[in-house]
């Protein structure tokens, strides 16, 4: 049978109801979702954002070294180190040790440990004039503090000569306890080149004289003199009274100080450092020049300088600078 105009009129009307009950049911489901959204209590809202949660320290560690990984060496560890002494350091003695401060600045992006297993160190090589190893892991210089990125550390270095007179180059490198040099990871490390000398002459002297001073905190000049009127800045030299060495020790204060005075470099040093003990204990110069020349129980007997001749005459020739 074929349908008539009123027939598919009638077909028609009854789908679009169909699809207008459909839009309202899904409006009303839309309804009651919303509804149910406001009713959640605040609490179900707070749990369900704590969900995301921050990165934990963990993480952000570990985040942090794998950008350092991948990230070029030398901007973690470049090292910039620059040299301050009162004396150039052309030439050192063969075989002996000599003290020497060295200022170096972190310009990397993490901060070097002073303590613990992996504790950041300021060391030497030494190479010779072909670039031969000559000695490779010098002694370390502890920093006293942690250092942060773009601070500065003054470190006092006990640098020790290699045994052999010649032409050599001193290079200065930051070592990381436990997990390798500085130069390893292309941190370029600071050269110079030095001469060791086979034998002592008077000016190597008077540049270890002079270190020593600005290390203990004295005047080197005063020092210098200091020296110079004791013995000429001669090694060998004895006195009546039975002092020896450069620095005029007797055996009995080198038993105290534990050095030997036979020694120049650690004579020197220890002078420089007992001097230093007198220049705190009486706060100047002549009353510390009169303890080491008469010792300490004549100054304090006297309150000073002690009327003998010597040691005035000792006190006057040494700050005045008269011959």
């Amino acid at each position: 049978m074929t349908p008539t105009a009123s027939s598919l009129d009638r077909l028609a009307r009854a789908a679009f109801a169909v699809l207008v009950c459909a839009i309202a049911l899904v409006s009303v489901a839309l309804a009651v979702v919303q509804a149910a959204e406001v009713a959640r209590p605040r609490g179900e809202a707070v749990v369900a954002r704590a969900e995301v949660s921050t990165p934990r320290a963990a993480d952000l560690v570990t985040a942090r070294k794998t950008v350092t990984r991948e990230s070029a060496p030398v901007a973690i560890t470049n090292l910039d180190a620059s040299y301050e002494r009162m004396t150039a350091l052309n030439s050192i003695i063969a075989g002996t040790a000599m003290t020497v401060e060295v200022n170096v600045t972190n310009t990397g992006l993490l901060s070097w440990p002073a303590g613990g297993e992996q504790a950041v160190h300021l060391s030497y090589h030494w190479f010779d004039a072909q670039g031969n190893t000559v000695m490779w892991d010098g002694a370390r210089a502890v920093l006293q503090h942690d250092v942060a990125p773009g601070d500065m550390a003054t470190l006092v270095v006990d640098l020790r000569a290699p045994a052999t007179h010649g032409s050599y180059v001193l290079a200065w490198d930051m070592v990381k306890e436990g997990s390798g040099w500085f130069s390893a990871s292309a941190a370029p490390m600071k050269t110079e080149r030095l001469v060791v000398d086979q034998g002592v002459t008077t000016d190597d002297l008077r540049a270890v004289a002079r270190q020593a001073a600005v290390s203990a905190g004295l005047d080197p000049v005063i020092f210098d003199r200091q020296i110079e009127a004791e013995s000429g800045f001669d090694p060998q030299a004895q006195s009546p009274a039975g002092a020896v060495g450069i620095a005029q020790i007797t055996p009995a204060t080198a038993r105290t100080w534990g050095v030997d005075p036979s020694d120049p470099v650690a004579s020197l040093q220890a002078a420089a450092q007992q001097m230093a003990g007198y220049v705190d204990r009486y706060g100047n110069y002549a009353m510390a020049l009169a303890a080491y020349n008469a010792g300490p129980r004549a100054v304090e007997r006297f309150g000073g300088v002690p009327p003998y001749a010597e040691t005035q005459n000792y006190v006057r020739k040494i700050l005045s600078g008269a011959p």
